[in-house]
């Protein structure tokens, strides 16, 4: 949706709805998608004095999610956890049911007229780490993987490949998909959750080990066996 670049270090966590929208990779259908719906609510909101909130959330995961949950799962069952660069960063990533519940902070919120956007990014404190997320998770499916560490210089190393077989194969489509992988696994989250707390009084009722015990529940493996 901001369409940021940089991989932010971590302590870095100001990033607010008023950031200025950065230009996006044209291959980037889903956030342009995003940016274009938000952009004609507001249009609207303009016109017909209508009263419009977007949710801002980030990589959303939990039960029902078939992207980035299901696919951790399978990887940590398959006996694999990467250890990527130092793992003190915070993913930015946010549970369902703490989206869900900011939806239902807006729509009771009562109505005013314009467009107003609300980050929705982070699950209640304590805040984990990568490593802490990804061990978390393999704790809640009852897994011991084996620890594979990955280095930095190997993933950018292969970030950097991916892109030019990308401009060869497919030129002008998917090179962004590894700097924006990259940028995830790395990088802080520093989106700011100010905005809906002070105006909307939204407090994430799920902190990240509950979402994600309750992400995982119908897939643990009995005897927390090594996968």
């Amino acid at each position: 949706m901001y369409g940021r670049a940089a991989v932010y270090a971590a302590g870095e966590h100001g990033l607010t709805e008023d950031y200025p929208l950065q230009p996006l990779p044209a291959s980037d259908f889903y956030a342009r998608s995003k940016r274009a719906a938000e952009q004609l609510l507001r249009e609207d909101a303009a016109r017909g004095g209508l009263s419009v909130i977007a949710i801002r959330p980030n990589v959303i995961y939990g039960e029902r999610d078939v992207l980035f949950t299901r696919r951790l799962v399978a990887n940590l069952k398959r006996g694999f956890l990467p250890h990527i660069g130092p793992g003190t960063n915070h993913l930015s990533c946010v549970y369902a049911g703490n989206v869900a519940s900011a939806v239902v902070a807006a729509l009771d919120a009562p109505a005013q007229p314009g467009f107003r956007a609300y980050n929705v990014t982070c699950d209640a404190p304590p805040r984990l780490t990568q490593r802490e997320f990804f061990a978390a998770f393999a704790e809640a499916l009852g897994v011991r993987p084996r620890r594979i560490r990955v280095p930095v210089a190997a993933i950018r190393i292969g970030v950097r490949c991916w892109s030019v077989l990308m401009r060869v194969v497919l030129p002008g489509r998917y090179t962004a998909l590894g700097n924006s992988a990259m940028s995830f696994i790395l990088g802080e989250n520093p989106y700011s959750v100010d905005r809906i707390r002070l105006e909307l009084g939204w407090e994430p009722p799920f902190d990240t080990r509950t979402a994600i015990a309750r992400a995982t529940a119908q897939n643990k493996s009995p005897g927390g066996a090594r996968a």
